[in-house]
């Protein structure tokens, strides 16, 4: 999923330098925030290689707090457009570092966080006509939907996939010589 956002985002600015102009944004501030967007995600990409499982709680806090700030950074300083992807990788990683109870709690934040992001979209466009806004406001109302219940499901299947992992580790380390009974035939 992070390759995708990679060719999206280098797909959106275009490749070359200059000064020209691309609405109100100059190409070199476009091939700015690409750079930035581009290491930016790389970092967030090297953080998938080192999850904090077994590293104690505050290890784990700042480590989805340094998640949360590059997502931040990234839909908000440079306009990242699939910052709700990123979202969605941080609800499977934290799925796999935290217990429910706290696990629910990061996903409730950024569940707020998509929702913001959502809205400050909407902010960005009061030059639509009404009926523009309104079926936009529509469809934004039905992505924060959406997105609520793929959070659901995901910490669903990620549990779900976990407690099947540790049961199978379970009957893997008790002892396989069992004795038969044998059954008397007639």
């Amino acid at each position: 999923m992070l390759i995708i956002i990679a060719i999206s985002e280098t797909l959106k600015f275009p490749l070359y330098g200059g000064r020209r102009r691309i609405g109100d944004i100059h190409t070199a501030e476009v091939s700015n925030s690409l750079s930035i967007n581009l290491f930016l995600l790389l970092v967030f990409s090297l953080m998938g290689l080192f999850l904090p499982i077994n590293k104690s709680r505050s290890n784990k806090i700042i480590y989805t707090a340094v998640e949360i700030g590059l997502i931040i950074l990234m839909s908000f300083l440079s306009n990242l457009r699939l910052s709700p992807i990123l979202c969605i990788i941080l609800v499977i990683r934290d799925c796999f570092i935290f217990e429910r109870k706290q696990n629910l709690i990061i996903n409730i934040f950024v569940f707020s966080l998509f929702t913001f992001i959502q809205i400050q979209k909407l902010h960005k466009l009061t030059r639509l006509p009404l009926f523009a806004r309104e079926r936009f406001i529509l469809v934004l109302l039905s992505s924060i939907i959406l997105f609520g219940l793929v959070i659901v499901f995901l910490q669903l299947l990620v549990k779900a996939i976990m407690s099947e992992r540790k049961s199978r580790e379970q009957l893997s380390l008790l002892p396989t010589s069992y004795s038969l009974i044998p059954i008397p035939m007639h």
